[in-house]
């Protein structure tokens, strides 16, 4: 029988490692800037504060700490076993930037003063209860500083229609099974699948098609966090946006490049009818109806304040290339359009981020005669496509060599966090790349040095 839920969450089963580039500094400052609001750190490598709220075993948190010894991270999670995994790398790693806290949403006090720039919640709201997901709001809205920000990710509506059936009956009959959470999962999913076979009127058959075909690549020990939650619900981001409002946050925009530009994934009558609403609520719940939206990163913000002169802000981004030209597609293809964006600006970038990271306004000196405009169009075109992505200025991180040998050591185990740290921050990679490039693979490395990484041996001091 299942045991060791916390307030209805799934307890006792660690949730695998994760680094979501869309919750770094370096990420939410570029989609802040991009949409004309000033990020919180108005100067380059300005010294800042993070809060993670949900933070599991803390792999990803370390990886910021090391990649910015100007920040102060603190990292919160119910499970104990959480906690004392970060806590033991943040030690062996010798960080003393960063630390973490056993608690329950509801044991965390409201401070005197709001001390975070940021305030991150990744899969986490729309897996609680409903008392603990308004306790994540009360914590976004007191903890954020005026003109920081918080960036929460969240199931939505009405993508996720298709799949409430299944999530309840797998929830449900995972109870009644014996044996750890992975176990329980497995075999409720095998009784779900013996009811849908016997016949039901809805889209659960697809459903299951679709968890297939995801297990290929995502480890097992994420189905249960996911599913067998008896508080999971998806949300409607407008009623969201209203709830985080109540506390004083005001929707900043997404965090997801996929939804950077309207026109990059929207019919032109689509964008004709969503500029026609008025009401930022209505409006974003007609566009995740367009979209059949399942997911979302929103931002926000605690008093907007817009940025002056966006553009030439963005021209002194920071970026690098996660990909090379030869592999690049010079398309975006979405259900409603596609775009293709193949041209000068768009080689450009690519050619002169082979090199390294690079500033857009270094880039266009380069390029002669692309206009600043069109430069900016490509970068987002790339950035949509996850071809480039932001970074930070270059420093030389103390602690990036001791953290990337840890995580080379977790990746040769099988249980890496996706990212290591280099001059520009902390940026994702692939297991299979990071154990390539270990073993000196010239592709490997070539992949990783595009990010402003390099891997030292012990062996090369370092």
């Amino acid at each position: 029988m299942a045991t060791g839920t916390i307030d209805g969450y799934l307890g006792g089963e660690v949730y695998p490692t994760g680094f979501h580039r869309q919750f770094t500094p370096q990420w939410i400052d570029a989609m802040l800037r991009h949409r004309g609001v000033a990020p919180p750190r108005r100067q380059e490598r300005a010294p800042f504060t993070l809060l993670d709220l949900g933070c599991g075993d803390g792999l990803a948190l370390i990886g910021l700490a090391a990649a910015h010894p100007e920040g102060r991270f603190v990292g919160i999670d119910a499970l104990p076993e959480h906690v004392e995994r970060g806590t033991a790398a943040a030690a062996y790693a010798g960080l003393t930037n960063v630390g973490f806290f056993c608690r329950l949403f509801a044991d965390v006090e409201d401070p005197v003063a709001p001390a975070f720039d940021y305030v991150t919640a990744q899969g986490v709201l729309a897996w609680v209860s409903p008392a603990n997901r308004e306790h994540v709001r009360r914590l976004c809205g007191r903890h954020v500083k005026p003109g920081g920000v918080a960036c929460v990710g969240y199931n939505t509506m009405p993508g996720w229609s298709g799949g409430l059936a299944v999530q309840q009956m797998l929830c449900l009959l995972a109870e009644e099974q014996e044996g750890n959470a992975v176990d329980r999962y497995a075999a409720a999913l095998e009784k779900v699948r013996a009811i849908v076979r016997a016949g039901t009127p809805g889209n659960e058959a697809r459903f299951l098609a679709w968890l297939d075909q995801i297990s290929e690549t995502l480890p097992a020990r994420y189905f249960p966090h996911e599913y067998l939650n008896r508080h999971w619900q998806p949300l409607w981001s407008g009623q969201e946006h209203a709830a985080m409002a109540r506390h004083g946050l005001a929707y900043a925009g997404p965090s997801r490049a996929e939804m950077l530009r309207a026109e990059f994934i929207l019919h032109p009558n689509q964008i004709e009818e969503l500029a026609r609403i008025k009401g930022d609520e209505a409006r974003e719940t007609a566009l995740d109806v367009m979209m059949n939206q399942t997911f979302r990163i929103d931002l926000f913000a605690k008093g907007l304040v817009s940025a002056t002169h966006s553009d030439a802000a963005r021209m002194k981004g920071w970026w690098a290339a996660a990909t090379n030209e030869e592999e690049a597609e010079f398309a975006l293809r979405s259900a409603a359009v596609t775009v293709e964006f193949d041209g000068p600006a768009a080689r450009g970038v690519l050619v002169e981020l082979a090199r390294g990271p690079a500033r857009v306004c270094d880039i266009a000196g380069s390029l002669g005669k692309v206009s600043d405009a069109d430069l900016l169009y490509a970068i987002d075109a790339l950035w949509t496509s996850g071809q480039i992505l932001p970074c930070d200025p270059p420093i030389e991180p103390p602690d990036a060599a001791m953290f990337n040998r840890l995580n080379v050591a977790a990746a040769r185990e099988g249980m890496p966090l996706p990212a290591l740290v280099g001059t520009h921050g902390a940026m994702p990679v692939t297991h299979a790349t990071i154990v390539a490039a270990d073993d000196g693979d010239p592709v490997a490395l070539a992949a990783i040095a595009r990010l402003g990484i390099r891997l030292r041996s012990p062996a090369a001091g370092g």
